[in-house]
């Protein structure tokens, strides 16, 4: 399968999610441009790198739920509502990101002034929406029973326990107030991704 056919096939399974993640990888491009005319940084790095990521992962995060859903039999009342909180979602946790590098500020564990408080758990809300949304998919997966080989739908199976439980880092960052792990974050960090090579890293 070409990239192309990918992407046909992609549309006519999930017209929004396609579309989600071309918004996203537009805007990828955008914050790639922005981060040759900025010279500020944040924690140490240029503030665009950390929407970069973020427009990266959840650009590839929408296609991969408009492509798996497909599979599911029976349910697309519910898939049409993961959708829409699927984007929601993940529209705010990018453009407060987003927002946050437009103002020079961090966007994670900052609580400076009331307005980054509220941006922060602003992002904290959509999270729990999105871990909701990812319990969801996984139990429809589980008990619909979709038409697929059987190896072919135990590795999906096996795919969203490891992502569950991936997203219990996510929790121990919060509880940690910062990524890293030995000290604060910020400092000398793995190029592009800026995990620690000082301390333990969650990131």
């Amino acid at each position: 399968m070409t990239i192309f056919n990918f992407l046909s096939d992609l549309k006519k399974r999930n017209a929004a999610l396609y579309y989600f993640g071309i918004i996203n990888f537009i805007a990828l491009v955008v914050f790639f441009i922005l981060y040759f005319f900025d010279q500020r940084e944040i924690l140490g790095i240029n503030p665009w790198i950390k929407p970069m990521k973020f427009a990266i992962s959840v650009g590839i995060y929408a296609w991969t739920f408009g492509w798996i859903m497909d599979y599911i039999p029976k349910a697309t009342r519910a898939i049409k509502v993961i959708t829409w909180a699927l984007i929601l979602s993940m529209f705010v946790e990018v453009g407060v990101i987003a927002l946050q590098s437009t103002r020079g500020v961090m966007s994670h564990f900052n609580f400076d002034t009331p307005l980054d408080g509220l941006l922060f758990g602003a992002m904290g809300i959509m999270i729990l929406v999105n871990t909701a949304i990812i319990f969801w998919v996984f139990g429809l997966l589980l008990f619909k029973k979709p038409d697929l080989s059987p190896e072919y739908l135990l590795s999906i199976r096996i795919a969203f326990a490891i992502f569950i439980f991936g997203n219990i880092i996510g929790g121990m960052m919060i509880g940690n107030g910062a990524h890293s792990i030995g000290g604060a974050d910020g400092g000398e960090g793995i190029a592009f991704f800026n995990w620690s090579k000082e301390h333990g890293d969650l990131g």
